[in-house]
């Protein structure tokens, strides 16, 4: 199965269905499929990311996980999830097991995540009591295995705030909710061009200037500000 790196998955709680198997003899079709299903299971709500091993003697560990128990019953009941599900006990599997797990935690080397602004779509941008927010329907995260928007890895899309106190914003803005063409973010005089570090939460002066097209851009000043992730990430790719 072609999954030998390591999924990476977003913070606790999710869940992981752990499959434990022994291969018969003989492929008859079973690489195909099994990167087949891997390229399925990825378009499915909830999928969050999968690893997989097998040995020279067949026997192997699959652990996919996922959003929610909802998640994990819709891709098994899957239409083109059940036919394959049979022929593993008919012809693939001389043996296997499955178990569901909830993750409480997980712990590991950093993923150096980060929002990369010009592949997000802003929602709605709103000035209230001196806080000015700009809601994300879709904010595109980067999750790297080194650099986050330089180095491979996995994207993801998840909806976020990112809340900026005694701020101001000024611009002309499109109709919304728009995509991002470029963005660059300024804390303390430095700038970061499209890219904004996961978790982000700072108390000193920041800028954020955001470009939609040739005439529609908007420029937040504020001294503070932090991003809100809201809901679940949904996985959309791995890059390398």
């Amino acid at each position: 199965m072609p999954a030998s790196f390591l999924a990476k998955t977003p913070e606790p709680p999710y869940y992981a269905v752990i499959f434990t198997s022994q291969r018969t003899n003989g492929d008859r079709g079973y690489e195909k499929m099994a990167e087949r299903m891997v390229a399925l299971a990825a378009k499915q709500l909830g999928f969050l990311g999968v690893e997989s091993v097998r040995d020279e003697n067949g026997f192997g560990i699959t652990v996919s996980y996922w959003s929610s128990e909802e998640a994990i019953a819709a891709w098994k009941a899957h239409a083109d999830h059940k036919p394959v599900q049979e022929a593993g006990k008919a012809t693939w599997y001389a043996d296997y097991q499955v178990r569901v797990a909830k993750v409480e935690r997980a712990s590991g080397k950093p993923q150096n995540t980060a929002l990369e602004l010009h592949d997000s779509t802003v929602f709605a941008i709103q000035q209230q009591n001196g806080t000015v927010a700009v809601h994300f329907c879709s904010a595109y995260l980067h999750r790297p295995g080194g650099r986050p928007g330089i180095d491979p890895g996995s994207g993801w899309l998840q909806e976020a705030r990112l809340v900026f106190e005694n701020a101001s914003v000024t611009g002309n803005l499109p109709v919304l909710p728009c995509d991002i063409l470029d963005g660059v973010i300024t804390v303390d005089g430095n700038e970061h061009e499209n890219t904004l570090p996961v978790p982000f939460e700072i108390t000193t002066p920041v800028e954020l200037r955001i470009t939609f097209d040739e005439i529609h851009s908007a420029i937040i000043t504020g001294k503070g500000g932090r991003l809100e992730l809201l809901g679940e990430p949904r996985y959309i790719e791995d890059f390398r």
